[in-house]
């Protein structure tokens, strides 16, 4: 029976007055440095739009929410996961943050809070809302509610999800024998050539564009408020699926820029953030080249924060040359022994600069470097 879309929208409102107040299960250790919301509180809008953490309670969120990802999806233990994913968010309320959680509680088997939460993220973000639609029908889907195919039929128009592994997903299987899940299952049945150019046109969605010549100055390497790349993505930037998490430092992608270097290829510049335990938090910048086809024709890092001692700024003009310009620089105490807080930089000298080309065909090739 097809639902009309303003019974479910009916049904949504109800749903959601509820789930700003559900109550969740409290990690192990609820101590912290930092101001937390309470649990309850983490889904009102209202609340969380006012409650601003510091810039240090942000970054330690995140080297939690990293942990919570690895825990999730490395380790394959769901239950162990929410404990971190819900202490990030009680320190930090990241947008972004949500959906892997709802993907936690899903995962977890607690699909009426992994409805809720699926739903909020919906309403933040409605312009990258796609995961959240399919997870929202899988969640209603396993708690037997019919209006989960509307929700499905919205996931699939705004994104290229492969209807083959639709059709294996447990969630739709009292689905199967359905006109509607077949009709939609056929309507948006695709290749891999057609789902990879629609992935690639979200992807490319998310950039800023950048006027040429472009810089990253120095100020750049440890800033990193850029939106987050997730999971999905990994055909493009390929160490998406190997994060580096360990016990020292977890690893976040982030958007930067697009670039117009030619008509031939696309140009894009994405960031990679080193979560550690001080307060010191190195980007690196990379510089990707992809062809009209979507595959990658080159990569290659142009600036980081490449250690407390070394630093690298990127200048791009309009030739497609790359100035890279390394900087060693001096602390008045040792970092590696007394950290970065309340330490200080008390010098600065310029040790070499090193330059790229952008190819027509989108290569990045070395042109040389010289010694200052």
């Amino acid at each position: 029976m097809k639902i009309k879309i303003a019974l479910v929208v009916f049904l949504l409102s109800l749903m959601a007055g509820s789930c700003g107040y559900f109550r969740h299960k409290k990690a192990a250790s609820d101590t912290t440095d930092f101001p937390m919301l309470d649990s309850a509180l983490i889904m009102k809008y209202d609340t969380v739009k006012v409650f601003f953490p510091s810039t240090d309670a942000i970054y330690y969120a995140r080297k939690l929410y990293n942990d919570a990802v690895e825990t999730l999806d490395k380790k394959k233990d769901a239950p162990a996961s929410l404990p971190l994913f819900l202490r990030s968010l009680r320190i930090a309320p990241e947008q972004y943050k949500y959906l892997r959680y709802a993907d936690a509680l899903y995962a977890s088997g607690d699909y009426a809070t992994s409805s809720c939460v699926y739903f909020y993220f919906n309403s933040l973000d409605e312009e990258n809302n796609s995961q959240a639609l399919l997870g929202f029908a899988k969640s209603e889907a396993m708690k037997h509610n019919d209006y989960a195919l509307e929700y499905l039929s919205h996931a699939l128009a705004k994104y290229p999800f492969d209807v083959d592994e639709i059709k294996e997903d447990k969630a739709f299987e009292r689905f199967h024998d359905k006109e509607e899940f077949k009709i939609l299952m056929a309507k948006y049945k695709t290749d891999d050539a057609s789902r990879k150019k629609a992935l690639m046109a979200v992807f490319e969605k998310n950039f800023t564009l950048g006027t040429l010549p472009f810089s990253i100055p120095q100020y750049k390497l440890f800033k990193h408020d850029g939106r987050h790349i997730d999971i999905r993505f990994a055909d493009f930037i390929s160490d998406l699926s190997e994060m580096e998490m360990g016990e020292e430092t977890s690893s976040e992608f982030q958007y930067y820029a697009r670039l117009n270097l030619s008509q031939d290829y696309k140009t894009f510049i994405y960031t990679k953030v080193h979560y550690q335990r001080d307060t010191l938090y190195p980007v690196h910048f990379f510089l990707m080249t992809v062809d009209l086809d979507d595959s990658l024709i080159a990569q290659q890092e142009i600036a980081c924060g490449c250690s407390p001692f070394t630093l690298k700024s990127a200048m791009i003009d309009t030739a497609g040359v790359i100035e890279v310009k390394e900087t060693e620089q001096t602390w008045k105490e040792d970092p590696l022994y007394k950290g970065y807080a309340n330490n200080s930089i008390v010098k600065q000298e310029l040790k070499s600069v090193t330059y790229y080309q952008v190819g027509e065909d989108g290569s990045i090739k070395l042109l040389g470097s010289k010694p200052k």
